[in-house]
């Protein structure tokens, strides 16, 4: 048994010099006894310099270490010219989980090489990954290749696992800014909260816009809600109130937020001076119908379906937390705006 386990490790040891195959593939053989230690628990114990270690079936009796060369992985990265919430570096450490040999070459979307790969590609979001087609080769591809479209050779990262945050397509529109939320889902309070105090520091002079999310079913052209009924009921009663009411929308709207497992709007309707009768009537009707429609339309043509979030100066998707304030929002559209 001991001249068997030398003459693997010397199998082995041939590979890795001779270099004639690009995976050099050395398999410790286990003994079934007791005491028995496997080869590997983790990709990290199959570590070696200059090549990336795999450990397959870890922890088992048929685990093994897996030797493969570094390839370089080109990857071509288009930024907007400005953008205040792009995380390029985060993503690329991301990808450098599949693929530690990448190499980034960083472009701006006004540079002539980004202007066309942006139409070769069509691409409309920002930061764009572009990599080589020698991910192919690379073993953790199979795991990888759900994430990215094939385009003309090369690999476009799919925008969904990008972290979009621009969207090239569209005209800027200074001090805009637009929430999305879902009324009856937990979380909204706090982006709401920030929509209405942003709403009501004149001194920056942001207009602040809500929307629903809402997809049309392709066969009964009827929006589908992800909230269902509930939630296309409360976001008639809101739109209502913001036709009537305009000043009064954002109050009733962080009000109603406090409390949304109450059936009953009654009391919050009342306490921000909207007359009820007439908002019920304008929800249960065909204006109110027209004002929900109005009210998920920039959700169906983003394709936006989460929430909450918001749309800086109708270009560019921010993501909000539980500690976000209405102050950092702020500073952030003032960095487009530095005479602001």
């Amino acid at each position: 048994m001991k001249k068997v386990y030398l003459c693997v490790i010397y199998i082995c040891f041939f590979f890795v010099i001779a270099g004639s195959a690009r995976v050099a593939r050395c398999e410790e053989i286990a003994v079934a006894s007791e005491g028995f230690t496997p080869r590997c628990s983790s990709h990290q114990e199959c570590a070696r310099p200059g090549l990336l270690g795999i450990c397959q079936s870890p922890g088992e009796k048929t685990s093994r270490c897996l030797w493969q060369e570094i390839v370089k992985i080109p990857v071509v990265v288009i930024e907007p010219d400005q953008c205040r919430s792009c995380q390029s570096e985060i993503v690329l450490e991301q990808l450098k989980m599949f693929f530690p040999g990448l190499e980034a070459e960083r472009l701006k979307a006004s540079d002539v090489k980004a202007k066309e790969l942006i139409k070769k590609l069509k691409i409309k979001m920002l930061p764009a990954y572009i990599l080589g087609k020698e991910i192919e080769q690379e073993i953790s591809f199979t795991d990888f290749e759900p994430m990215v479209s094939a385009a003309e050779g090369q690999y476009y990262l799919k925008p969904e696992f990008a972290g979009v945050s621009y969207f090239s397509d569209r005209a800027r529109r200074n001090n805009q800014l637009d929430i999305f939320l879902v009324m009856t889902s937990p979380g909204m309070y706090q982006s709401a909260k920030i929509a209405q105090e942003i709403s009501k520091d004149k001194k920056h002079g942001v207009n602040v816009n809500v929307h629903f999310l809402g997809l049309q079913d392709v066969q009964s052209k009827k929006i589908i809600s992800p909230g269902g009924e509930r939630e296309i009921n409360e976001n008639k009663v809101f739109a209502c109130v913001e036709k009537y009411y305009p000043q009064k929308a954002l109050d009733y709207l962080v009000e109603r937020l406090l409390d949304t497992g109450n059936i009953w709007i009654d009391n919050v309707l009342q306490a921000n001076g909207c007359d009820v009768k007439k908002v019920k009537a304008c929800a249960q009707s065909s204006q109110g119908e027209k004002l929900y429609q109005q009210k998920v339309s920039l959700s169906q043509d983003l394709d936006i379906r989460y929430a909450p979030l918001f749309l800086m100066e109708n270009t560019e998707i921010f993501g909000v937390t539980e500690r976000t304030t209405a102050s950092e929002i702020l500073k952030t559209l003032k960095l487009s705006n530095p005479k602001k």
